[in-house]
């Protein structure tokens, strides 16, 4: 009966992965797309992430009912960089 109940509430909540591709200005240096990776990676709800330097772009894997694209965009705006979804 425990399992089943523990069953049962693990599937009342169930993740929604998303993942989304961000535009990300401001980055200058690997220093810059390493500090910025750790930002997002450290967020609740986000899975991955992989932030490209020559690309500007970040690619976060992240679970929707935790976490969403403004949460996002204001951890990448606090970590001093401009982010476009």
């Amino acid at each position: 009966m425990l399992f089943f109940s523990f069953f049962l509430n693990f599937v009342k909540k169930k993740l929604i992965m998303k993942k989304v591709e961000l535009k990300i200005s401001g980055m200058k240096c690997s220093k810059c797309s390493a500090r910025l990776e750790k930002v997002i990676k450290n967020l609740d709800g986000v899975k991955d992430a992989s932030v490209n330097l020559e690309n500007a772009t970040a690619d976060v894997e992240y679970d929707e009912t935790i976490c969403n694209t403004n949460v996002l965009a204001e951890a990448v705006a606090d970590a001093g960089f401009e982010c476009k979804i």
